[in-house]
């Protein structure tokens, strides 16, 4: 809800004139300086929004000769449990260089909350490995 009295985003003006009145609570909204007369005041208000956009990409390279995928990658924010904001996640996986990379940080403070750099061979137990040990 809106506090029209304190709020400093309306502006009063003259309905004769067009020029902006003073809001002063003695002589009220309806005398105007410019032309002095008591005209009705027009009042714009200035009401400003703030959108953050959050995207993310995922992608996959097929090579001959290699099952499934040679490399894939996430790269974005998504949701989480543990963090109300969410998370950005930046994951590389590359079958050709045996490499793991994963980095979680938080959406808001850009605190990292997980890193893990290994050998893909040994990321084992991870994910729907889980159910393979």
């Amino acid at each position: 809800m809106f506090n029209f009295n304190k709020n400093k985003n309306i502006k009063y003006f003259c309905q004769e004139c067009e020029h902006l009145k003073p809001a002063l609570k003695f002589i009220g909204n309806r005398f105007c300086f410019h032309c002095f007369k008591n005209t009705i005041s027009n009042i714009r208000v200035n009401i400003s929004e703030t959108l953050t956009i959050r995207d993310s990409l995922k992608f996959k390279k097929k090579s001959q000769g290699i099952r499934k995928f040679s490399f894939k990658g996430v790269i974005g924010c998504f949701s989480s449990k543990s963090y109300k904001n969410g998370v950005d996640l930046y994951r590389l996986l590359d079958k050709e260089k045996d490499e793991y990379h994963e980095v979680v940080k938080n959406f808001k403070t850009g605190k990292i909350v997980h890193e893990n750099h290994e050998k893909l061979s040994e990321h084992i137990g991870h994910g729907s490995d889980k159910n393979n040990l």
